[in-house]
């Protein structure tokens, strides 16, 4: 039985494949999200499929909306994160 290879964090930051300009609302952004980081969340990597939900993951906001209100729609400034990383995550 052949088994994969753990996962290494990269060394270099994420070049993004993406960047969907003028939506509204930072929820719309989720597909290209998911897609972006592989379906995982980007802190712990647990990946959607060993989850019982879809909403078990969110969108998270590297910067924080209370911090830089004015960024919270920018692409650049998300990320795909299970529901516990950024709950622990907050407004940090």
């Amino acid at each position: 039985m052949k088994y994969a290879l753990p996962f290494h964090y990269p060394i270099t930051p994420l070049l993004r494949k993406h960047g969907p300009q003028g939506y509204s609302k930072y929820a719309h952004h989720r597909p290209w999200l998911r897609d972006e980081f592989d379906f995982r969340c980007v802190y712990c990597l647990k990946r959607e499929q060993w989850c019982s939900q879809l909403n078990d993951f969110e969108l998270d906001h590297q910067v924080a909306q209370c911090i830089a209100s004015d960024f919270c729609r920018e692409y650049t400034n998300l990320v795909y994160a299970c529901h516990n990383c950024n709950h622990r995550k907050g407004n940090k």
